[in-house]
């Protein structure tokens, strides 16, 4: 009785522990990169004349400071302010971050990879040319080193266009995060892949098609409206731009939400330089989003498989890692009120130390040390 008693007390403190990973996990990983830990963020309410959709997310210090920009993209179907836990924890590394809300959820049936990929580098172009007119005085955007562009699920595939296909006046890039990305022929929600609304798309195999911003590269458009173009449709040149790429293992099983050829591992295959991949198998592709969600955003979490465990374990740690990631792919010195030192160097490498083992993480590197470009970012030349 007194060891089962014992064995449960134990049991407690470990996901108590790892359920405070924002003030425990998180401080130690804060010792590794020599950075300030928890900097108040508030939300940053944008009036009608920002031209912004009312559900953008802006999040952003508010201590004074100069602080580099993320630009996350939401995943189908769901809001930008799903995510506002998870971004709220990287904002108050020092970030300022901007998910802009792409569609609303009742306009699934009528978007299109063309559409999304067009407002997501507009509001990438919006982030880094005005958002600093709507933040306080003592806050600046600095894009000097280029901005960091993510996205989760089908986000993450638009991201991943987005960040393949830029103009020389487009916001310059310095680094790709795919949260759990899809890139698919399929459609983006398990309930909606044969119906009538949308169609699959064939893939080009081998393909190295040009794609044009705004341009669909499928030949039958109406059919393909719904579907990302799959990744070797995009293969344009060589991405060099350092890439975080995360899985999770109980995204592929199902009912399958990042479905096994259009998942992460296609996406980490693109990254040619400069690439980790990161797989917590024991997460599901919905475990990262808030705890409380609106109604539609929880009718997608229940379509896809989950791991049980709480949502703030796989959130806060993912926090970690994005931060650590973007410490390495910035590389310079960061404004803080507190303080001014030097980063150190293989921040990621430090934090994946950290991991508890009941996400039971997986990890693999490409080039990974060559993250700082020897001080040049590949992605800016």
């Amino acid at each position: 009785m007194i060891k089962h008693l014992a064995v449960s007390v134990l049991t407690l403190l470990y996901f108590t522990s790892l359920s405070g990973f924002a003030g425990a996990l998180l401080c130690e990983e804060s010792t590794l990169l020599m950075v300030p830990v928890n900097l108040t963020v508030e939300r940053v309410m944008l009036p009608a004349s920002s031209g912004r959709d009312s559900y953008d997310v802006v999040l952003a210090p508010r201590q004074a400071g100069s602080y580099p920009v993320l630009v996350f993209h939401h995943g189908a179907a769901l809001q930008a302010t799903d995510y506002e836990d998870l971004l709220t924890r990287v904002a108050s590394h020092g970030f300022i971050i901007m998910a802009p809300q792409i569609y609303r959820a009742f306009a699934l049936p009528h978007t299109s990879v063309q559409k999304e990929q067009e407002k997501a580098m507009e509001s990438q172009r919006w982030a880094a040319e005005k958002m600093h007119m709507f933040l306080s005085d003592s806050v600046k955007v600095d894009i000097s080193q280029g901005i960091i562009v993510a996205g989760h699920s089908r986000g993450g595939g638009v991201g991943f266009l987005t960040a393949k296909e830029r103009a020389l006046d487009d916001p310059p890039l310095a680094g790709f995060i795919g949260v759990d990305p899809v890139d698919t022929n399929l459609v983006p929600i398990p309930w909606l892949r044969k119906s009538a609304l949308v169609q699959t798309a064939p893939r080009v195999d081998g393909g190295h098609v040009t794609l044009k911003r705004g341009v669909q590269p499928f030949t039958n458009t109406s059919a393909a409206s719904n579907a990302i173009p799959p990744i070797e449709q995009v293969r344009t040149s060589s991405f060099l731009c350092p890439s975080l790429v995360f899985g999770t293992g109980l995204g592929s099983q199902p009912p399958a939400c990042a479905p096994e050829g259009s998942n992460h591992v296609e996406f980490y295959a693109q990254c040619t330089a400069d690439a980790w991949h990161v797989v917590a198998e024991k997460s599901g592709h919905m475990d990262m989003l808030n705890d409380q969600l609106g109604w539609i955003s929880s009718a997608c979490t229940l379509a896809c498989k989950s791991s049980g465990m709480r949502r703030a374990v796989l959130r806060d740690w993912l926090g970690g890692l994005i931060v650590a990631f973007m410490r390495d792919s910035f590389k310079r010195r960061l404004e803080y009120p507190q303080t001014q030192a030097d980063l150190p160097s293989h921040h990621l490498e430090h934090f994946l130390r950290t991991t508890p083992a009941a996400l039971e993480v997986k990890t693999e590197e490409r080039n990974a040390s060559a993250l700082d470009c020897n001080g040049v970012n590949p992605c800016l030349t």
